[in-house]
């Protein structure tokens, strides 16, 4: 009997942890729509140049999308795997996206800067930037090479709008 009683204890020890987790998450979830609907309105205001000007100070160009996103989770109090169960994704992908040992996707990053409260914009200029610097690091053309894809993207741009 103390045995079973013992048991019981820890399922139930177990049980409300969980219950907590579950109930912690949901108030983060309520506080993300909450403060993403406020985030909206706010920086819908900005003209571009106080944008970018904004995102200058705010992403660390020495910091990898990795460490940003790592350093946000914590900051929020959640738990890789928490993180991972919103993405959909295995705990162990998410960790190798922020040690920088695997890229995440861009569809991944999108749904992380609306999970960690990171502006989508900003979140998306620092991934891609950085996956265009780790390709053209060791080129010796590679400042020629960004203002020609500058150029092009102009180019594609105003004829894909016609």
């Amino acid at each position: 009997e103390q045995i079973f009683n013992a048991l019981i204890s820890l399922i139930i020890n177990i049980l409300t942890k969980q219950i907590s987790e579950l109930f912690q998450l949901l108030i983060r979830i309520n506080n993300f729509f909450t403060q993403s609907i406020w985030n909206l309105n706010k920086t819908t205001t900005f003209d571009k140049k106080c944008q970018i000007k904004y995102f200058k100070r705010k992403m660390d160009v020495n910091q990898t999308t990795g460490e940003i996103l790592r350093e946000r989770r914590e900051k929020k109090g959640l738990l890789l795997r928490q993180v991972a169960a919103l993405l959909d994704i295995d705990t162990a992908i998410l960790s190798k996206v922020e040690r920088g040992e695997r890229k995440a996707t861009k569809d991944h990053i999108l749904k992380l800067a609306d999970i960690l409260d990171l502006n989508k914009e900003e979140l998306l200029i620092h991934y891609l930037s950085e996956k265009i610097a780790y390709e053209l690091v060791d080129e010796d053309v590679a400042s020629q090479t960004l203002k020609v894809a500058e150029e092009r993207v102009k180019y594609l741009k105003s004829h894909n709008s016609k």
